[in-house]
């Protein structure tokens, strides 16, 4: 049997007005559908500046896709 490789990865890059500090996204082209809130930090700017997955910091600002029938949570913030 092959070993599954590596996750699929997700990077977003959300525009937000100014005036918006957060919002939600549901991705449907993946099972399970994981859970993305985009909090705005302010600053005027659209900058992914952390991206937390299941409370852990991802350094390489990326969501993981896990197709382990799991629900899984992230928090982008932006800000400038």
């Amino acid at each position: 049997m092959p070993s599954p490789g590596p996750p699929r990865r997700s990077r977003l890059a959300p525009l937000s007005p100014a005036d918006c500090d957060r919002f939600a996204v549901h991705s449907r082209t993946h099972e399970p559908v994981p859970h993305i809130r985009v909090k705005n930090r302010g600053g005027g700017g659209n900058k992914v500046i952390r991206v937390t997955c299941d409370g852990v910091e991802r350094p390489d600002r990326t969501i993981p896709l896990l197709s382990d029938r799991v629900e899984h949570y992230a928090v982008v913030e932006i800000g400038g």
